[in-house]
């Protein structure tokens, strides 16, 4: 008995060094756990007891224990029921499509064109009822005392583990049991233990992004003791992946639509500079979203909408003019024709011949021609174009909004619509007159294979009460807010949450009647439009520059390099697929590692179409039945490159017109002058 108490002390020290070098944040909640155990601050939960051959943990309340069997024995079962089966226990990281039923859609609407032929070479030679050669990356969703950790390492020794764990004091007892230090000699950990949502959703990014070729199918083991809240939220995670949400078609096309407008001489803002003479400083703002929130308070913003300046999302507009209530900003940033449904029915030339327009980079042509040109204000996203003009992007409309209020420097923002959650009676996800609202079962409690990005829910924390249902698309926004809030606030600006939705970060819950609307001025509404507007065009500017000109012929130049790449590795010959491998990294590491201005567009373009593709690659390599893999290597890498050839001449074709443009434009100002 004193051996096995002495080997266990052993490997519990063995783990601390291993955290403390590896894993310093872990390693730090565990330390004030130990203090708080040895100062009597923390009363333990849990018993670790040695009984008939193994270990096992007594739950001190009820008396019950873990495992109540031999947790060895245990163990061996659950790395037994463990196989390489592509249909069986696992999540799937990449969404596949039946290109045979499919290829009219692709062809005929150029969406996700340049993957059609990858995967249907794909689709033609492996699929789902096959087996994996290796199980490259690992979940682990609970860890009781770790010992199928142990076994299942052994028997499938995968390159990454993801390890779950909720309960802090339950994973300190699995210190004493498993070796973690043995288990990360060969393999990379993530752990995941007793994290908030916010940074449990960076972990599962970091074990995700880091080795993305290897995520087509993802293998796990959930712990039948543990919560299923954590396979909702990995499925969230693997569903909103922005590779997935912003395809590289996408992504392509909103760093392209802005030189459109910006050869037509429209506002563009300045997001970097300072707006410290900002006229929202001395007055509060009402930013609206179409939330079920705002449905509920519709009849207090309408008789308090003279004391604040309203900064309204054009989903809201149907309901916001049924109400007679008119903003004094409007934002869009959906660049699909169907987003224009919100604007369907309205007279935007008389409800809003008043309010400014803030405009998304990817916002469609046919919303601009609906409004005076002076009245939009257009921003970048990631593109640069403008040198130091700053950038945004995310998931949404309303984060965007919220985001530029603090840019703005809105000093008193009051938020009421923005619930990034679903009505938690109804299930509805949106006011009524909101174009696509739904109405989503929130009772469910059956979990399924797959998530639907919005249907699908799960609990987050919430503002007005504990928690709150949510979706997978509105998560995102609710986990970008948490690295954007901090990023942008003040110390001298307040959020007001007035919303019965999700906690957002750094914003004071408000119920909504505790306000005092008397203690607020009336607004003068004929004054206001011209400091809106002047304060708007102030940092603005209508062109590019001379040095911003020719820094778009660097873009082209960077082109050229790329072109010059992919004929490189055209002339390679593979002698196995470790040799492709080997070179197919190199080719990805050499096209998306640029990230200066010139360069970045087309790296983000690349790298996104990479996720997709490379995942397709490397199950196909991967798969026990394909036959005679080598002779695939050729036809593989033929249509890849290709395909990236078709993407890159697609983007240099669109900055050459640009440029064409632009000096015609130039040509013709010079002979009015």
């Amino acid at each position: 008995m004193e051996a096995i108490e002495r080997k266990a002390i052993e490997t519990y020290s063995s783990n601390l060094t291993y955290l403390s070098d590896n894993h310093p944040d872990l390693f730090k909640r565990l330390s004030l756990l130990n203090t708080a155990l040895e100062q009597g601050v923390y009363e333990s939960k849990y018993i670790l007891e040695y009984k008939d051959g193994y270990f096992d943990v007594l739950e001190k309340t009820s008396n019950n224990f873990f495992y109540n069997e031999n947790s060895q024995e245990h163990a061996i079962k659950i790395a037994n029921t463990i196989n390489t089966k592509k249909d069986n226990h696992l999540f799937e990281g990449i969404r596949i499509y039946n290109t045979d039923k499919r290829v009219v859609d692709f062809t005929q609407t150029d969406v996700l064109k340049e993957l059609v032929p990858l995967m249907r070479y794909v689709n033609a030679h492996v699929n789902s009822t096959m087996n994996m050669i290796k199980i490259e990356k690992f979940i682990f969703i609970g860890t009781g005392l770790g010992l199928h950790l142990t076994q299942i390492n052994n028997a499938i020794h995968s390159e990454e583990y993801l390890i779950i764990e909720d309960n802090l004091e339950l994973f300190r007892l699995s210190l004493f049991t498993t070796d973690y230090r043995l288990l990360g000699k060969n393999s990379t950990l993530h752990f995941s233990v007793a994290d908030r949502a916010d940074k449990f959703a960076l972990i599962v990014n970091n074990f995700l992004h880091g080795t993305f070729m290897n995520n087509r199918y993802l293998k796990y083991y959930h712990l039948p003791s543990h919560d299923i809240d954590k396979i909702k939220l990995i499925q969230s995670a693997l569903s909103i992946q922005s590779f997935l949400i912003f395809t590289y078609d996408f992504t392509m096309d909103k760093f392209l639509r802005p030189l459109e407008y910006i050869n037509h001489g429209f506002n563009v803002l300045n997001i970097a500079s300072e707006w410290e003479d900002s006229p929202f400083i001395n007055k509060p703002v009402l930013l609206l979203a179409a939330g079920p929130s705002l449905q509920k308070n519709i009849a207090w913003v309408k008789n308090n909408q003279d004391k604040f300046i309203i900064v309204a999302l054009s989903a809201t507009l149907k309901k916001l003019y049924a109400e007679d209530i008119v903003p004094d900003i409007v934002t869009h940033i959906d660049g699909t024709e169907m987003s224009m449904l919100h604007f369907e029915g309205i007279p935007l030339d008389k409800y809003l011949k008043d309010t400014l327009f803030i405009l998304g980079p990817y916002a469609p042509k046919s919303l601009r021609e609906m409004i005076d040109k002076e009245r939009i204000f257009y921003f970048e996203d990631a593109t640069h174009y403008f040198e130091n003009f700053g950038s945004l992007s995310t998931p949404c409309v309303g984060t965007t909004t919220l985001a530029l209020m603090l840019i703005f420097n809105v000093a008193e923002l009051y938020l009421l619509g923005l619930d990034l959650a679903l009505d938690q009676i109804t299930g509805k996800t949106h006011a009524d007159h909101h174009d696509f609202i739904q109405t989503i079962d929130i009772n469910t409690t059956v979990l399924s294979q797959t998530m639907n990005v919005e249907t699908t829910t799960f609990l987050v924390k919430g503002n007005l009460r504990h928690n709150v249902h949510t979706t997978s698309l509105l998560d995102a926004s609710i986990q970008a807010l948490y690295g954007l809030i901090p990023h942008l606030k003040s110390a001298s600006q307040n959020i007001y949450n007035l919303s019965d939705g999700a906690m957002l970060q750094e914003s004071k819950p408000t119920i909504i009647q505790d306000i005092n609307t008397q203690s607020l001025k009336t607004i003068d509404r004929a004054s206001l439009y011209s400091l809106l507007y002047q304060s708007l065009s102030q940092h603005s500017a209508l062109a590019l520059s001379k040095s911003d000109i020719q820094s778009m012929y660097k873009r082209l130049d960077h082109i050229s390099w790329i072109k010059n790449r992919l004929a490189e590795h055209k002339k390679i010959i593979h002698q196995n697929v470790n040799s492709y491998y080997y070179h197919l990294l190199g080719l990805i590491s050499d096209l998306i590692k640029h990230k200066e201005r010139e360069s970045v567009n087309v790296s983000a373009i690349l790298y996104s179409y990479f996720q997709y593709v490379t995942p397709l690659i490397f199950d196909m390599f991967n798969t026990k039945e394909l036959i005679n893999p080598k002779k695939h290597i050729k036809q593989i890498d033929k249509i890849l490159i290709s395909e990236l050839s078709n993407i890159v001449n697609y983007y240099e074709e669109e900055l050459q017109r640009f440029l064409e443009l632009s000096s015609v434009n130039e040509k013709a100002i010079a002979v009015n002058e």
